[in-house]
């Protein structure tokens, strides 16, 4: 914004002295002068337009930076909360998978079933707690990526993400149309078609 202020100043005037001493005696004549850049009067218009032109491919710019970090933490955010729910589920499956466990080993017990089913039974429990530390390992780098994006040192472990996972749509999305949005959409896109006029009107 200050570029484009500065571009509708005129450029500092020459300012010149000269003293001239008589030959024959006399006073001296000084005399002095004042010269302003004519070209200024045709130049400024044009420096005026290149220096507003940069200014809105550096507002773009910053915006586009600002909209790609919003979509990173809402996409952040949104795998976390996923992971979260990942790890509740293998939890529940570690509690349904003991209770398979005891029912295996009572019908041994009762003569129902021989070793190979509790075997079995054990095999899933084991899988299961596997699965609940693997889910436990996504979301714990899930909750930090989120926090380091948010610029946040605290640990996520505690912190309630309270918005639910959003619904799949129900129609079908039209993949160029979606592009298209896109294209028209980015910011960056904008920013630099802003720096080629800039530089047109420059060579101009």
């Amino acid at each position: 914004r200050a570029d484009l202020v500065q571009s509708g100043l005129f450029s500092n005037p020459t300012f010149g002295l000269s003293v001239q001493f008589p030959e024959g005696g006399g006073r001296s004549n000084i005399q002095g002068n004042i010269a302003q850049n004519i070209v200024d009067l045709w130049q400024i218009p044009v420096k005026k337009e290149i220096a507003s032109r940069n200014l809105e491919s550096a507002i773009l710019r910053v915006a586009d930076a600002a909209v790609q970090l919003a979509a990173q933490a809402r996409s952040a955010f949104f795998i976390t909360v996923g992971a979260r729910q990942a790890r509740a589920i293998a939890e529940e499956n570690v509690s349904l998978a003991q209770r398979l466990m005891e029912v295996a080993e009572a019908r041994k017990q009762a003569g129902a079933v021989g070793d190979l089913d509790v075997n079995l039974a054990r095999g899933g429990l084991l899988a299961a707690r596997i699965e609940v530390q693997r889910a436990s390992l996504a979301a714990a780098l899930a909750e930090t990526n989120l926090a380091q994006i948010l610029g946040l040192r605290t640990n996520l472990d505690m912190v309630d993400l309270s918005t639910p996972l959003p619904l799949p749509p129900e129609t079908a999305l039209n993949t160029d149309a979606i592009i298209q949005l896109a294209v028209d959409s980015r910011l960056d896109l904008k920013a630099a078609a802003m720096n080629v006029d800039a530089a047109e009107r420059q060579i101009v």
